[in-house]
């Protein structure tokens, strides 16, 4: 699957990407180990130390290929293959079941706990700053309004409130609610009309600069495939995005409540005949 994905990336992002030569970059690819390999990879049995040495050599194959400016080092085989021993084992400490993908996410989220040597305890180092929400907000709180502002493929909706401290380049904001506690798990704020992409990514890179000055230590990678401008702690997380088609988004999110969410809505629901 990752093979497949990264040839995939290579032919979509070649316009947008400084690659030197992409049939080089194709064979790169090619080099991955095979999926199933990919699966057995785990904390468990240390198995996940020989996959860091299998991706290294493909690691180094797109870093020779790949110019200056180039998505390598947002790609799951970039993030993996930089790790050293410690951090693996400080990963695979804190979850000892994790395969591949878990310790990429676990080494996004920079989460980890660090081990304990002997009679020395040390405490991984606590996040300075927590999401709490935003334009007069809370994620958590009780919200009762009831006038839909918009609606969204997934069938999510979001409930128009009064912003305090709005900000000019959002026009539209709006809260997602738990069908039953009516407790908020997503505050949203967008262009309410798409305004074209040179205009939104303009607007969301001054509003990256806002945010990074009270978030910046909990910033993660931008997202390759969405152009995503994302901050996370805990289960809490912020993304700042612009639509293909120019419409500019900010999101903050509770992912436990949002969890909530489908389960209050489950909860109304009839599941006999299954």
């Amino acid at each position: 699957m990752l093979r497949t994905l990264l040839t995939a990336i290579s032919l979509t992002l070649f316009s947008q990407t400084a690659w030197a030569n992409l049939s080089e970059l194709i064979k790169c690819s090619q080099l991955m180990p095979s999926e199933e390999l990919q699966k057995g990879w785990k904390c468990s049995d240390g198995s996940i130390y020989d996959s860091i040495a299998s991706l290294r050599p493909v690691a180094q194959c797109f870093k020779d290929v790949a110019s200056e400016g180039s998505i390598f080092d947002r790609l799951p085989i970039g993030q993996l293959a930089e790790l050293g021993e410690k951090r693996l084992s400080e990963l695979c400490d804190k979850n000892p079941e994790a395969t591949f993908r878990d310790l990429v996410k676990s080494n996004q989220s920079n989460e980890a706990t660090p081990q304990v040597t002997g009679n020395q305890e040390t405490a991984a180092p606590a996040t300075k700053v927590k999401i709490e929400g935003a334009f007069g907000v809370k994620l958590g709180q009780k919200f009762d309004g009831d006038t839909i502002v918009a609606t969204f493929d997934n069938g999510e909706k979001a409930l128009g409130f009064k912003p305090a401290n709005s900000h000019q380049s959002l026009e539209t904001y709006g809260v997602m609610v738990t069908s039953v506690s009516k407790t908020v798990y997503k505050i949203i704020a967008f262009t309410s009309q798409d305004n074209g992409r040179g205009q939104c990514n303009r607007h969301r890179d001054v509003i990256e600069v806002l945010l990074d000055k009270k978030y910046g230590e909990i910033k993660t990678k931008k997202d390759f495939m969405r152009d995503h401008i994302d901050y996370a702690s805990g289960d809490r997380e912020i993304n700042l995005y612009c639509t293909y088609s120019g419409q500019l988004t900010l999101e903050y999110l509770d992912r436990d409540l949002a969890k909530l969410a489908i389960e209050e809505t489950a909860s109304t629901q009839d599941g006999s005949g299954f």
